[in-house]
C-alpha cells in the first residue's frame, strides 16, 4: 500500500511540475469536495433528528405559554392565547385540551415542510461550506468567470438564508453560528462585486484563498455548537430518565442507551468537522505550493480517511435509528 501511494504521489507531481506554479491541483480539490459530500450526507440524519427535537421544544414552549395565559387570565405573548382543557393543581394538563388560538410565531415549530429555525441554520451553514468547496473546484478546474459567478451567487443565497434564521433564534442551538456566518458574508460580498466586474479569474482565486479562514471559522462555530445540539436531541430522553425512569428501571435503561448513542453520534460529528477544517486548511496550503508531492499525498490520504469515517458514521446513525426507535 505504501509503494502504491508513493507512486501515486510521484505521478501527481510529474503532472503538476509540467505546469506553471499558479495552476491549482484539480485532482486534490476534487477529492476534498468528495470528502465534503460524504460528511454532508452523513450529517443529514442527525440534523433531521435535531429538527424533530427542536419542533418538540417549540411546541412545549407554546403549550407552557398558553397554560400561563390561562392561569393569569390576562393578555401575554401572542395575544395571551389560553389553554382550553382540564389542568391539575400544578397547572399542568390533566386530560384532553388544546391551545385555543393560533400564534404566527409558533408556525416554524408546527410546520413540517421546512426545518425549524436553528436546524435550518445548521443545515444552511454546512451547505455554505459545501458551496465554498465547490467554488474551489471551479477555480481548480480553470472554468470561466461565469461559472464562478453562479457559484458565488449560490453561496451568497445560502449565507443570507442562514443569517436570517440565526438572527431570530438567540439562545437556540445554532445562535453561536451567526457571528461566524456574518464574517463569511462580509468576505463574500466583495467577491461577488469583483466577479460582477468580470475581473481576471486568477485574481478571484487569490482573493478566495485569502478568505478561506472565514470558512474555517464557520466550521469551528458548527462544532462549538455541538454541546447545545446534544442537549436538544437528548432533552426528551433526559426528561423521561429523570421522571418515569426514577421508578422504572426498564425505561431508565432505554433512555440511558439512547442518550449514550447520541453522545457517540454527536462526537463523530465533531471529529469529522475538525477533520474537514484541517483538510480545507491543507488544501489552501497545497494551492500555494502545488509541486509538493508529500503535501499532495497527505491531502489525498486525509480526504480518503474522512470519506471513510463519514461513511462509517452514516451507518452508525442508521443502526441508532433501527435499534432505538
Amino acid at each position: 500500500m505504501g509503494v502504491a501511494r508513493a507512486l501515486s504521489a510521484v505521478m501527481v507531481c510529474a503532472t503538476l511540475c509540467g505546469c506553471a506554479t499558479s495552476n491549482p491541483p484539480a485532482r486534490e480539490v476534487a477529492m476534498v469536495a468528495e470528502a465534503f459530500g460524504a460528511l454532508n450526507t452523513a450529517s443529514q440524519p442527525l440534523l433531521d433528528d435535531l429538527a424533530v427535537a427542536e419542533r418538540a421544544q417549540g411546541q412545549t414552549v407554546a403549550l407552557e405559554r398558553a397554560l400561563q395565559a390561562r392561569a393569569a387570565s390576562r393578555p401575554g405573548p401572542c395575544g395571551g392565547i389560553p389553554y382550553q382543557g382540564d389542568t391539575d393543581e400544578h397547572g399542568n394538563p390533566s386530560g384532553p385540551g388544546v391551545i385555543a388560538g393560533f400564534c404566527n410565531g409558533d408556525a416554524p415549530y408546527y410546520s413540517t415542510i421546512f426545518d425549524p429555525p436553528a436546524t435550518g441554520v445548521f443545515r444552511r451553514a454546512l451547505q455554505s461550506v459545501g458551496d465554498y468547496t465547490h467554488l474551489l473546484v471551479i477555480l481548480a478546474e480553470g472554468r470561466n468567470i461565469d461559472a464562478a459567478q453562479a457559484q458565488l451567487h449560490a453561496l451568497a443565497v445560502n449565507l443570507g438564508s442562514a443569517l436570517a434564521s440565526a438572527g431570530s433564534i438567540a439562545g437556540a442551538p445554532a445562535a453561536g453560528v451567526g457571528p461566524a456566518l456574518s464574517g463569511l458574508v462580509a468576505a463574500v460580498e466583495p467577491l461577488t462585486r469583483r466577479v460582477a466586474t468580470r475581473n481576471n479569474i486568477e485574481e478571484l482565486r487569490r482573493v478566495v484563498l485569502q478568505e478561506s479562514p472565514k470558512v474555517e471559522t464557520v466550521i469551528t462555530a458548527l462544532r462549538d455548537s455541538a454541546p447545545v445540539l446534544f442537549d436538544t436531541v437528548t432533552e426528551r430522553s433526559m426528561t423521561r430518565l429523570n421522571g418515569v425512569g426514577l421508578d422504572n428501571a426498564e425505561v431508565a435503561s432505554e433512555e440511558i442507551a439512547r442518550i449514550e448513542a447520541y453522545r457517540a453520534t454527536v462526537s463523530s460529528y465533531v471529529v469529522l468537522l475538525d477533520q474537514y477544517r484541517e483538510l480545507l486548511h491543507g488544501l489552501v496550503a497545497v494551492y500555494h505550493t502545488p509541486q509538493q508531492p508529500l503535501a499532495l499525498e497527505a491531502l489525498a490520504q486525509r480526504s480518503a480517511e474522512l470519506s471513510a469515517g463519514a461513511d462509517a458514521w452514516r451507518r452508525a446513525i442508521a443502526n441508532l435509528r433501527a435499534g432505538l426507535r
